[in-house]
């Protein structure tokens, strides 16, 4: 037994686990920011920082005091990624906070009180420290701190005429795999002018709401997606031919997808799951 040891400590690293994080699905969608990414179909944002033991006799204290520095890295750094995180095609959470000290206030201890994950002790390089923190977006308690514009219900363009009766048409997919389009808490879709055909929040309408009605997913590009929307007069599917925004989050129609959507608008239910397809970031 002492030789499987030697040969762990040789080749990596000691971990002790904090709070319960899940390994990513196959299909979640993530995209790398700052020293963290956010897993955008499960609303987590993670982040990391790391510090050096000091060489100190007592070094369980030395451990100590490099653990509490990687901790203060890894939240600041947190942060900064939530900041960055885009609230629709036009605003990011960060000018949000520019704008309200109030909002300011509550994302810093959002950001404090994120939880720990998982801390790393390296023996190669020698007594590095790792803390991995995350900050759970689907969270109700997490979710009361966070400003009012990350909540959108479901708004579709009515125009009160029913060409198409089948009823509902749920769920629908938009096939965005073909582009480099940036999330956003609250994507829209919209046509060539412009005009907003649908709009909702990945965190839904209000805060716990029990998860957003938008949701985006990955696929990689050998994936076979029809298998995805192929559910008979139940599902829609339309592909977006550009991204649009100053973020670029918001989604392009073809004049056709645009005017399918309209025709069907009124038998749409208002709690419709949407289902964003991304490809590879």
């Amino acid at each position: 037994m002492k030789y499987i040891i030697v040969i762990f400590m040789l080749l990596g690293f000691i971990c002790t686990a904090g709070a319960q994080e899940r390994e990513p699905a196959k299909n979640d969608y993530i995209r790398h920011i700052g020293t963290g990414s956010i897993n955008w179909t499960e609303g987590r944002v993670h982040s990391v920082g790391s510090s050096r033991m000091q060489d100190l006799e007592d070094q369980e204290k030395a451990a100590r005091m490099a653990e509490r520095d990687a901790l203060v890295k890894a939240r600041k750094a947190l942060l900064d990624n939530l900041m960055q995180l885009n609230v629709d095609s036009t605003s990011r959470i960060g000018d949000l906070a520019l704008q309200d000290p109030e909002t300011a206030r509550k994302l810093r201890a959002l950001a404090h009180n994120s939880q720990v994950w998982e801390t790393v002790y390296y023996h190669h390089p020698r007594d590095k420290v790792e803390v991995h923190v995350f900050l759970d977006l689907m969270d109700h308690d997490v979710q009361r701190l966070l400003p009012a514009a990350v909540f959108v219900g479901p708004e579709w363009r009515k125009t009160g005429r029913v060409a198409v009766n089948v009823m509902p048409y749920c769920s629908m997919y938009l096939d965005a795999t073909g582009l480099r389009a940036s999330p956003a808490l609250v994507p829209a879709f919209v046509d060539r002018d412009g005009n907003i055909l649908y709009k909702a929040s990945v965190l839904g309408k209000q805060p716990g709401s029990r998860g957003g009605h938008v949701r985006y997913i990955r696929v990689d590009k050998d994936f076979n997606i029809t298998r995805l929307y192929e559910s008979g007069p139940q599902g829609f599917k339309v592909i977006a031919e550009g991204i649009d925004g100053q973020l670029e989050s918001d989604f392009v129609l073809s004049w056709e997808d645009s005017l399918q959507l309209d025709d069907i608008a009124e038998g749409i239910p208002d709690d419709c799951p949407v289902i964003i397809i991304m490809g590879d970031e």
